[in-house]
């Protein structure tokens, strides 16, 4: 991110390991900050966030502190069923440069062109909702 043109990004992508070992630097606010400043106005970051269960307040309440310190707009984490991984809840957090993470096309949604089996613009809007202990938890963040 360090060497990327300012302005360059529209979307970062980052799908890694746990926050410890070489992967420590990629939940960090001077990576968050590297990331804004890779990312164009209104750019999203989105990134792997662990087990609200198991990881509230180890993983994702420092890395909503730390894209918020970054200059990123409030994050937002996207909670989602995930049963191959520990406690089978998974999130993925993201921040948008200049702004809140909002459901952009939500009239595109309510009138889908295409038939689906899953996904409406009510899956969508839930997936935006957070549980009320992730609430409490983030709202007491310093």
């Amino acid at each position: 991110m360090r060497e990327t043109e300012p302005g360059a990004l529209d979307v970062i992508i980052v799908d890694s390991t746990d926050p410890i070992g070489p992967a420590e630097g990629l939940f960090t606010e001077s990576f968050y900050r590297d990331c804004a400043r890779a990312l164009g106005d209104g750019g999203l970051v989105v990134q792997q966030s662990e087990s609200p269960l198991a990881h509230l307040d180890a993983i994702i309440a420092p890395m909503h502190a730390a894209m918020s310190a970054a200059g990123l707009g409030e994050p937002l984490s996207f909670h989602f069923p995930q049963p191959s991984y520990p406690t089978g809840w998974w999130t993925a957090t993201a921040a948008r440069k200049g702004g809140p993470v909002t459901f952009a096309r939500a009239d595109e949604a309510e009138r889908l062109a295409f038939h689906t089996e899953y996904y409406t613009a009510d899956i969508q809007r839930a997936a935006m909702t957070q549980p009320a202990f992730v609430q409490r938890a983030l709202a007491a963040r310093p």
